[in-house]
């Protein structure tokens, strides 16, 4: 009976990796007829339930499975990787909670709430379970590598140092470890030991796509153009991850050949339709590069994509502004809307406003921009020239020589003197 119910069990999950779900329900049913204690059947229902989008009967399985095994980790462990996949991280550290109050004790348990815990950003609380999991396993090399890991995500410089040293004490060929002390090295600008590090790190794993990463951060941050490029050319041949495309990237705009990264950047998110993330990037490359055309298109399938940021929205008005005033204006009020409390925003709404002819409604949002962020001296300018279209010629006066006598350059400068000359000139002729 029992040898039945491995074979049902393994056909049955062959059915569902196969989407034939109305045969692998047929037979974990036939299973759990016999046995309707049967573990693994429970758990291959709840998967099942998932697949077919039955979030109701998900809960179900894992409920059931839980209650007829009171003393077995796995049903709960499952149960909280399933929340983590749906996303709801409240249910899942609930769960989670309970599963550790009940196995306080169980590496299998530290181990994926100690996961959890860092993957949400958690640092603190990711840190002390790795610290219960080193009481009771003190020699863990991973462990100690993970206690010096989120140590740095915590900025305790000093106890990742020990943690460092200990993990490679138990293992002095430990990658993960060594990377680490390469990452603090760089940091405290000691680039000769850092590439020592780092050649050895290559010597141990050469078919490891962070071995040649690390030499070549090393070479760009010593202006190394050639061998910078060499090496991260071989990370992203051996790992094509975005990581490695960008600074692929910036490697090739550090050897004066921006179109051959951008030509890069393009050709991998043309790969990845679904990836937000090198959208974003490609468009403020573009932007930064003056390739206004290319970052609109960028943002605005960003926004067809994804629920967008203020950021993106804010862009699309900057981008906007001299094309298309009316679809600027729209842009700038979505980007007000999310975040009106951001000094770019309110600035980029008010100056839309003060181009669109209407200096009225733009002022006040200048001066909040203004108020948020008193050193920004393009914010000082547009708010210069609002102030002058009302008639205030004197105020307008004011700001732009307390902007122009710090001595430091910005984006509209050449504007904002001119302004400022025409001023004093309309003024002299009063």
């Amino acid at each position: 009976m029992y040898e039945l119910s491995i074979d049902q069990n393994n056909l049955s999950e062959l059915y569902l990796k196969q989407g034939k779900y109305t045969d692998a329900e047929h037979n974990l049913k036939l299973t759990l007829k016999k046995n309707r204690d049967e573990l693994r059947a429970q758990l291959l229902m709840a998967l099942l339930s998932e697949k077919v989008g039955s979030e109701k009967d998900v809960v179900k399985w894992f409920e059931r499975a839980k209650s007829s095994h009171p003393k077995v980790i796995l049903p709960r462990a499952q149960y909280v990787e399933y929340f983590i996949r749906k996303g709801d991280i409240k249910r899942a550290n609930i769960e989670a909670e309970k599963l550790h109050h009940q196995f306080p004790r169980s590496k299998q348990v530290l181990s994926l709430i100690g996961h959890m815990k860092v993957e949400q950003g958690q640092y603190r609380a990711g840190y002390g379970i790795y610290k219960d999991w080193q009481a009771i396993d003190k020699n863990n090399v991973f462990v100690t590598y993970m206690l010096a890991k989120i140590a740095l995500q915590l900025q305790k410089v000093d106890e990742a140092k020990i943690h460092i040293e200990k993990t490679l004490s138990m293992n002095e060929n430990y990658v993960p470890a060594l990377i680490l002390k390469v990452d603090l090295l760089v940091r405290a600008q000691k680039l000769s030991e850092a590439f020592w590090v780092a050649q050895h790190i290559l010597s141990i794993a050469p078919d490891l796509a962070s071995s040649h990463q690390l030499m070549g951060q090393i070479y760009y941050m010593k202006g190394k153009k050639a061998e910078s490029l060499k090496y991260f050319q071989q990370a992203f041949k051996l790992m094509p991850s975005m990581d490695n495309v960008i600074n692929l990237y910036r490697a090739f705009v550090l050897n004066d050949d921006f179109d051959a990264g951008l030509r890069l950047l393009e050709a991998w998110a043309q790969a990845r339709p679904n990836h937000i993330g090198i959208r974003r990037y490609l468009a403020t490359q573009c932007l930064k590069n003056k390739l206004n055309t290319k970052a609109i298109a960028y943002y605005e399938d960003i926004i067809k994509r994804t629920a967008s940021d203020f950021v993106t929205y804010n862009n699309l008005a900057v981008l906007n502004l001299d094309i298309d005033l009316d679809k600027s204006y729209e842009y700038a009020k979505k980007a007000y809307k999310l975040s009106p409390k951001q000094a770019k925003v309110a600035d980029t709404l008010g100056w839309v406003l003060v181009k669109r002819s209407e200096p009225e409604k733009g002022l006040p949002l200048l001066e909040q921009a203004r108020s948020l962020t008193p050193n920004d001296l393009d914010i000082q300018y547009h708010l210069a020239h609002a102030l002058y279209i009302l008639g205030e010629k004197s105020q307008a006066l004011k700001i732009l020589k307390i902007g122009i006598e710090q001595d430091r350059k910005f984006e509209e400068q050449a504007q904002a003197l001119a302004l400022l000359d025409k001023i004093k000139l309309e003024m002299s002729k009063q």
